[in-house]
């Protein structure tokens, strides 16, 4: 495989790793919330998802698809180029209005353009491919599980460098204190007065990486996002099980 092609896998890395691993802290930081308010809803006065710092979590998990898209499928005119609108017929600059996917073949990539068109034109009527209207008309948006889909894409790019000859291993995806500390002041707003948070400082950092464990395995089981469609009476159980947790957190 060509050196250009080596040079623009490691870039595709460079430029998304760090996006795909917030992406994932934000999944698991809401998992952890949601897990403790239905494990123990006596505890809460109000859901998690009604503080003011989840939809601040929900926009920055929003902003990476964008990112990471627009980084692997964006394409840019060089700076001879720029000024005229379009690649001129002398340019030789390999890049120059070229995607750095260009020439590789990565899984995941439709699915993730899909997700980007969604967090970008939340009015349906801004959709204008058919593929997309379709993806919102089979309610995927909404069911999707969209972490899988950036971590299968990540994984792809993995297996690219590892089949162009590099040496490269998937995200060691770390939880410190910038994570926990979110959580825990979620939890603190949720929390009933004078409850203590149900799980301790020191032992929030490994509770956090299980529960990521745990998910990377359905995220590799479900690479494109879309897990078992629930049955009517799952989602009745599900949302009868909401309402009793809700009952029991007033």
């Amino acid at each position: 495989m060509s050196k250009d092609v080596k040079d623009r896998l490691r870039d595709m890395r460079i430029g998304t790793d760090s996006e795909i691993e917030t992406l994932i802290h934000c999944w698991v930081i809401e998992l952890v919330a949601q897990h403790l308010l239905s494990a123990g809803p006596e505890l809460f006065w109000r859901p998690f998802y009604n503080t003011p710092l989840v939809p601040m979590l929900r926009a920055r998990a929003h902003e990476q698809v964008v990112w990471v898209y627009a980084w692997l499928c964006g394409s840019a005119l060089c700076k001879s180029c720029h000024p005229t609108g379009k690649k001129q017929s002398s340019c030789t600059k390999v890049r120059c209005d070229k995607p750095l996917t260009d020439g590789t073949t990565l899984r995941g990539l439709d699915h993730l353009k899909n997700h980007r068109d969604v967090v970008g034109h939340p009015l349906t009527h801004q959709l204008d491919r058919a593929a997309v209207r379709k993806f919102v008309a089979d309610k995927r948006d909404r069911r999707d599980l969209r972490p899988a889909v950036l971590w299968d894409v990540h994984r792809s790019i993995v297996d690219a460098q590892i089949a162009a000859g590099d040496v490269a291993t998937v995200l060691d995806v770390k939880f410190g204190p910038n994570e926990t500390q979110v959580l825990d002041s979620i939890l603190r707003l949720c929390l009933k007065p004078d409850v203590p948070p149900p799980i301790p400082d020191a032992a929030m950092p490994d509770f956090m990486a299980k529960i990521w464990e745990k998910g990377r395995v359905e995220f590799e089981k479900y690479p494109d996002g879309q897990l078992p469609p629930k049955t009517d009476a799952e989602r009745k159980a599900i949302w009868e099980k909401m309402k009793g947790a809700w009952a029991a957190s007033r």
